[in-house]
């Protein structure tokens, strides 16, 4: 099965909203900039609302078609990192 290229966004001239870019600013600014890789921070780093916006407003046109720039999102909902933690994977890479 072949996979899908990976695409790069560099930030700073993106065409995203400044609350997204702001999120991807602080994921670069942590290393957490490959896609396809999972990541994991406290809320206190990077918050559901953040990451829920990224979500929903993250989007890029591309030629190929639309694509989000986050994958998927996560919270523990049971144990000691519920409401604390977050994780996290992107779509692209992060310049």
């Amino acid at each position: 099965m072949a996979t899908s290229p990976v695409h790069t966004l560099k930030v700073s001239t993106s065409r995203l909203d400044a609350q997204c870019k702001a999120t991807l600013t602080t994921m670069l600014r942590n290393g957490w900039n490959k896609a396809n890789t999972g990541y994991s921070t406290t809320q206190q780093v990077l918050s559901v609302s953040e990451l829920g916006h990224l979500l929903k407003y993250g989007g890029l046109a591309l030629p190929s078609g639309p694509m989000a720039t986050l994958r998927t999102y996560a919270t523990p909902k049971f144990g000691p990192g519920a409401g604390v933690d977050v994780s996290f994977e992107l779509n692209v890479d992060l310049l």
